[in-house]
C-alpha cells in the first residue's frame, strides 16, 4: 500500500500531533548564507555545536542519501497557569514545566514511523526533536506549519508559537504543501518586550543576550551587566512569547498532561535552589528539561536572579565586582560572620562553631590560573582594615592567616584588582552600620 498525505495526517494526529506539514526536500541555499553571517557574528554564543555540521543542514541528502521529502509536526504545548508572581521563587519557561518534550515526541515519532512502515515496508526516514543537524524551523516554514517570527519562533495562526517542533526526513514522495507567508507585520512587541536587547534586528537573536540561552546552555557565570534584567527568570524565559498578539489571542490550551507542571517545577523558591544537594535534584528532575542546565547552572542562575534572597537569609551582605569577566562576591552576616561560602556557584549554608572566618569571597574565573590573580590587591586593602581578623577563600585555593597571602603551592598572588570598588564597599558598610573602623565588621 502506497503512504498518501491523508494517512500521514491521520496516524500523527492520532498520536497526539496538532500540526502536520510536507515540503520537498531541497538545498538551502540562502538559509544557509544566513545560519553562516550569524554564527560569524558570534550569535550562538557558547553553543559550539551550531558551528558544526552545516553541510548537513544545507542539504539533508548528508543525512539520508535517498530523502525526497521532509515531514514537519508541531506539537502544542500551551497550559493556561500562571505565575504566582512571589518573590521568592524563579520563573521556569512553560516549556519545561512538565515531563521533557524530547521524551514525549521521541516515543510518538517512533510509533509513527513502526505505523507508517507497516503500510509500505519501503518507507524509510530519520527523525529529530531540534537535536539533530537540520533546520526545523525553515522546514516547518516550507511545510506549512508557520511563519518565522521576529523572535526567530514559528508562529501557526491556530495555536501561536506554543508548539515544539520536530522533523522527519524521508525516501517517500508526498504533496508538498505551501510557505506560509509573514504575519508579523509592522509589530515590534516581541523586540520591545525583550529586557536584554537579545533581538538584535527583526528575525536576528543574540545568543550572548538571550536570557534562554544564559539560563540553559550557558555554562559560565552570567554577565554582571544583566543584573536585574532577569524579571524572575531562573530557567529559559517566555517574554517574547508573552507578548506576542498571535499568543495572547489564538492560544489553545493542550491535549497533553504530561507537558502541566509536576513537582512545582513552574517557579521554584531561590533559598530551596541554593540549599539544594545533587540527589535531590536529580530526584526532582530526572524526567525534567530543567535538568539540561544541572545544579551548578541552577544554582548560578538563582544567585544571579535575585540578589535580595542573599539578604534575606541570615542577613547576609552582599559586594560584587567585575573586571575582565572576573567577578568576586564578598559575604558577611548582620553579625559580621560568614553564614555561607562557594558550593557549586552556589551558597550552602555554614554553622559558624565549624567556621572561623570572619568574610568569606566566593571567587569565579573562566580560568583556573585567574582564580589565583584576581585577588592580590583586593586582599592587600581589607587585610589591613580587618586587622586581626582571617579571611577564606573556598576550595583551600587562597587562604590568609597571620597575615600573609599564599596559594597551596606557595607563590605570592599578583593580579590588579579593583580596589576602588571594594573600598568602596567596605566604607558602605562601615557607613550603614555607623562603625568607626573595619576592624568592628
Amino acid at each position: 500500500m502506497i503512504l498518501t498525505n491523508k494517512i500521514v495526517i491521520e496516524k500523527a494526529k492520532s498520536l497526539g500531533f496538532d500540526l502536520v506539514g510536507f515540503a520537498k526536500a531541497e538545498i538551502l541555499e540562502e538559509e544557509t548564507k544566513f545560519l553562516k553571517k550569524w554564527l560569524s557574528s558570534g550569535y550562538q554564543a557558547g553553543m559550539k555545536y551550531m558551528e558544526k555540521n552545516v553541510d548537513k543542514r544545507k542539504n539533508i541528502s548528508n543525512i539520508l542519501p535517498d530523502v525526497k521529502s521532509v515531514i514537519s509536526l508541531g506539537t502544542n504545548y500551551y497550559t493556561d497557569e500562571n505565575y504566582s508572581d512571589d518573590d521568592e521563587c524563579g520563573k521556569v519557561s512553560r516549556y519545561a514545566w512538565g515531563k521533557d518534550y524530547h521524551l514525549i515526541i521521541w516515543e510518538k515519532l517512533d510509533k509513527l514511523e513502526t505505523e507508517l512502515k507497516k503500510i509500505d515496508p519501503n518507507y524509510e526516514c530519520k527523525f529529530y526533536v531540534d537535536t539533530g543537524p537540520v533546520m526545523d524551523k525553515v522546514w516547518a516554514n516550507r511545510a506549512g506549519l508557520g511563519w518565522l517570527a521576529k523572535n526567530s519562533n514559528i508562529i501557526n495562526k491556530d495555536f501561536g508559537s506554543w508548539i515544539f517542533l520536530s522533523t522527519i526526513i524521508t525516501n517517500y514522495e508526498f504533496e508538498y504543501n505551501d510557505p506560509i507567508e509573514d504575519w508579523c507585520g509592522t509589530c515590534t512587541a516581541c523586540i520591545d518586550a525583550c529586557p536584554t536587547q537579545a533581538i538584535v534586528e527583526p528575525y536576528v537573536i543574540d545568543s550572548n543576550k538571550c536570557i534562554s540561552y544564559l539560563t540553559i546552555e550557558n555554562k559560565d557565570d552570567i554577565p554582571e551587566s544583566f543584573s536585574g534584567k532577569f524579571d524572575k527568570w531562573l530557567f529559559g524565559c517566555d517574554i517574547c512569547q508573552d507578548v506576542c498578539p498571535w499568543n495572547i489571542k489564538f492560544s489553545q490550551v493542550t491535549s497533553e498532561k504530561d507537558f502541566y507542571p509536576v513537582n512545582g517545577n513552574k517557579e521554584i523558591r531561590l533559598d530551596k535552589i541554593t540549599k539544594m544537594e545533587q540527589n535531590e535534584f536529580k530526584n526532582r528532575f530526572e524526567i525534567s528539561p530543567i535538568k539540561r542546565t544541572k545544579l551548578k547552572g541552577l544554582k548560578r542562575n538563582a544567585l544571579h536572579l535575585n540578589n535580595k534572597v542573599l539578604e534575606k537569609i541570615e542577613g547576609a551582605v552582599v559586594f560584587r565586582g567585575e573586571k575582565y569577566g572576573l567577578h568576586t562576591r564578598v559575604f558577611l552576616n548582620s553579625e559580621g560572620l560568614p553564614t555561607y561560602e562557594a558550593k557549586e556557584l552556589g551558597l550552602a549554608q555554614l554553622k559558624h562553631d565549624t567556621y572561623p572566618y570572619d568574610i568569606s569571597f566566593v571567587i569565579t574565573a573562566s580560568e583556573i590560573t585567574d582564580y589565583f590573580k584576581v585577588v592580590k590587591k583586593a586582599m592587600e586593602l581589607i587585610f589591613p582594615l580587618l586587622a586581626k581578623k582571617t579571611v577564606h577563600v573556598p576550595h583551600g585555593m587562597l587562604r590568609h592567616k597571620t597575615g600573609k597571602m599564599s596559594s597551596r603551592t606557595g607563590d605570592i598572588i599578583t593580579a590588579e584588582f579593583l580596589i576602588d570598588e571594594v573600598e568602596k564597599k567596605v566604607k558602605e558598610v562601615m557607613k550603614d552600620r555607623d562603625l568607626k573602623n573595619a576592624d568592628e565588621i
